[in-house]
């Protein structure tokens, strides 16, 4: 059963945790693994965790690193996201990789992507990491509660970024997957109708807010950065740029959209191969992360959705540890799929279009 958890785990799911970090990650199958428009100003956003509801299980937590690649997974009871920091190697095709931070959620398959150049234009020179702080270890959650008692909260994360060099935000994009994929993997697109309406904010503090509201004129999402440690930096808008000099960062990646009821790695396998858990934490960890009682999705971070061919073809694979019955990962991706079955020719969906 161990042997069997492995080989699916490694056959269709942790290529996609581990390798899709990277952007040449092709051919493979992938398994799992509010209406505020106003900017809230950065002391409140990246601090806002006295307000969350508590939870009953400590957060999960997972570091994955391939460089030039560093990924980061955080999720609990009020939010999960991936961040994604790429910072180019000595050896690295600088036409191809550059300095970059993503941070994606699973919640309507939406994300933010921001890439950075050295502002004194030496292409190579500038490298980013993340750094733990008292903001995260090294995520931690935002959680701000939503307008009214319908309204959803705005939920997130942040942490500290590291600039070793003074450096500008040339191209941000705050969409969903699909649209940042669009960019990085294609042919550099970017959709004007997404892009015209990122505004961006220079606030008192010398800190600096990104925030797009969606096509559906009630969701936005907000990316922020602000100085740390006390330092006299100060972030400045250009043109439609952000530019940072040299130091750390505390950065907010949030928005107000309906999140996922995550399943725990407990819940996700069957009583008989729970101790999987404790043997196999890592693997189970990353299952889990992908693993939601609505769905369960395709590869971080490059297919955070429903595919309904891949998510059949894993559960076959995982069935002899995947929990069964009500609430389970196995009613999960049936529940998905007949959600989603063409109800006049019986054909099963590929692939959701949401964010």
């Amino acid at each position: 059963m161990k042997d069997l958890l492995k080989f699916s785990l490694f056959g269709s799911f942790a290529t996609a945790v581990a390798a899709s970090s990277g952007d040449a990650v092709s051919g493979a199958t992938y398994f799992p693994i509010a209406s505020s428009r106003s900017l809230v100003p950065p002391a409140q956003r990246l601090h806002a965790r006295s307000s969350a509801p508590k939870c009953s299980n400590a957060p999960s937590t997972l570091s994955l690193s391939d460089p030039p690649y560093d990924n980061y997974f955080y999720s609990d009871c009020n939010v999960a996201a991936q961040a994604v920091v790429t910072s180019p190697l000595p050896q690295s095709n600088l036409s191809l990789i550059g300095p970059r931070l993503i941070v994606a959620w699973p919640a309507g398959d939406s994300g933010v992507c921001a890439y950075f150049a050295p502002q004194n234009g030496v292409n190579g020179t500038l490298s980013i990491e993340m750094i733990n702080s008292t903001a995260g270890q090294p995520l931690g959650p935002v959680y701000t509660a939503g307008s009214n008692s319908s309204a959803p909260p705005t939920v997130g994360v942040q942490g500290v970024l590291r600039f070793n060099a003074s450096a500008t935000l040339t191209v941000p994009i705050l969409g969903s997957i699909r649209t940042i994929r669009d960019f990085v993997e294609g042919p550099s697109l970017l959709r004007s109708e997404i892009q015209d309406a990122i505004k961006f904010v220079a606030h008192n503090d010398g800190s600096a807010s990104l925030q797009r509201t969606w096509l559906d004129n009630v969701t936005s999402t907000t990316l922020t950065f602000a100085p740390s440690n006390g330092t006299n930096n100060k972030v400045t808008v250009s043109n439609r740029t952000l530019v940072l000099p040299a130091g750390d960062y505390l950065f907010s990646a949030s928005m107000n959209y309906p999140q996922l009821t995550a399943l725990k790695p407990a819940s996700v396998l069957n009583s008989a191969s729970r101790n999987l858990t404790n043997t196999m934490s890592g693997q189970t960890a990353a299952l889990s992360f992908l693993s939601y009682s609505e769905k369960l999705l395709a590869g971080a971070w490059r297919f955070l959705t429903y595919f309904g061919r891949d998510s059949m073809l894993s559960a076959l694979l995982l069935e002899p540890v995947l929990s069964s019955g009500n609430g389970s990962a196995m009613e999960a991706v049936i529940g998905a799929v007949l959600e989603r079955v063409n109800r006049t020719d019986g054909s099963v969906c590929h692939e959701e279009t949401i964010g």
